[in-house]
């Protein structure tokens, strides 16, 4: 009779536990009883799962989470040239510049000083930080083109005739403000600085870069 009763009392618990509408009563002898929530209807060797939603502090997480990582992504990759690390460090180092440059004498406008400074390595890296922080807007990245400012890479361009127009161009804007003009903005020498970074990416042809517009010019 024992054993009989003892089968019987297993065979009652393990349906009673596998049941999905009403989780079990521990063992009494346990002191405590499982709560009463519901459960999801499933079944693993016997062990059963509430059914209850994830706790609300946990959601807030997760979904500030999913916020941040879309924002950031979008700084990350849309705005990279606004707001990225790049520009950020280009612009600091642009700032470095003007305050190295205070007590230098002004750089001349001619022919001698930007082929000197395209072709002086620590000079063209100063070019370039001016130019990311205020150029690559219309010229894109690496002087590429963009939606309004012309490809720098190849050998075609607008405005230019001989080497120093490039500074006037900058200086004094083209077409009606379609190229803005930076005199005033910009310092004399940062000026001369960015017409020699300018100068640096003639027929470098970056890949990806806009169709030519203009007249092709010469080596200068």
């Amino acid at each position: 009779m024992s054993v009989a009763t003892d089968e019987t009392k297993t065979q009652e618990t393990t349906e009673h536990v596998a049941s999905p509408e009403v989780a079990p009563s521990l063992d009494p002898g346990d002191g405590g009883t499982v709560p009463n929530d519901p459960l999801t209807g499933h079944a693993y060797d016997g062990i059963t799962e509430f059914d209850n939603p994830m706790p609300g502090w946990w959601m807030a997480i997760f979904i500030a989470t999913c916020i941040f990582g879309i924002a950031y992504g979008f700084v990350s990759l849309v705005m990279q040239e606004k707001w990225g690390t790049r520009n950020s460090y280009q612009v600091a180092v642009a700032e470095q510049m003007a305050r190295d440059f205070a007590m230098m004498g002004e750089l001349p406008n001619d022919n001698e000083t930007i082929l000197m400074i395209a072709s002086t390595g620590s000079l063209v890296s100063r070019g370039e930080a001016i130019f990311a922080a205020n150029c690559i807007s219309c010229h894109g990245q690496d002087g590429m083109g963009g939606l309004v400012g012309p490809n720098l890479t190849d050998g075609v361009w607008k405005n230019v005739e001989k080497l120093e127009d490039i500074y006037d161009v900058i200086a004094n804007g083209r077409n009606n403000n379609a190229m803005p003009a930076w005199q005033g903005r910009l310092s004399p020498n940062d000026l001369v600085l960015v017409s020699g970074y300018a100068a640096s990416l003639k027929d470098k042809n970056v890949p990806g870069g806009k169709a030519p517009e203009g007249t092709f010019r010469p080596e200068w």
